[in-house]
């Protein structure tokens, strides 16, 4: 996976999560709407996950192979990430998508358990980073950002470009 791929993908989790948290009281069809002029269509991300190479079920690997993984990906152009939690990740973001389908309804309690799961797939698909690309994806603009925080987060395009999520084959 490519550096703009993994970013984009980190970036775009840590923004829907941030904003999810933040959502209360807005409709559903607003939060859906942010994600689609801020960063990308939820539809086209999990099209976009679907599309990326998928690994056979197998054993996790031990927790020193995380380590060593996170240490190469400090000096590596191309990180290499957990494609096992990528369906984690697909499931998760099918699961919001489902929750935003119904745009007039105001958001509700539901939206925090969505929120966790995207959590736990963000952190599983982050724990190979290194860990100051692991901390400048957390710094993604979202929904009703605190205004204390306006010139330290990122625009959603600034951290994965103007392209994310790329169609084209051979970008997995």
């Amino acid at each position: 996976m490519m550096y703009a791929d993994a970013m984009g993908l980190a970036a775009y989790l840590n923004q829907v999560d941030l904003s999810l948290d933040r959502s209360s009281g807005v409709l559903r069809g607003d939060v859906a709407d942010y994600f689609a002029r801020n960063s990308a269509p939820i539809g086209q991300v999990i099209a976009y996950v679907a599309s990326l190479s998928q690994p056979p079920a197998a054993a996790p690997p031990r927790w020193w192979l995380w380590r060593f993984w996170r240490l190469v990906n400090v000096v590596r152009r191309n990180p290499i990430v957990d494609h096992a939690s990528l369906g984690e990740i697909g499931a998760a973001l099918r699961e919001v998508a489902d929750y935003l389908a119904a745009a007039d309804a105001p958001t509700d309690g539901a939206v925090y358990p969505l929120r966790y799961r995207v959590c736990l797939a963000c952190m599983a698909f982050t724990r190979t980073f290194a860990v100051s690309d692991e901390y400048k994806s957390r710094l993604v603009e979202h929904l009703h950002q605190n205004d204390i925080l306006r010139g330290r987060l990122r625009p959603f395009r600034d951290l994965a470009g103007e392209r994310w999520p790329y169609a084209g084959p051979g970008n997995s």
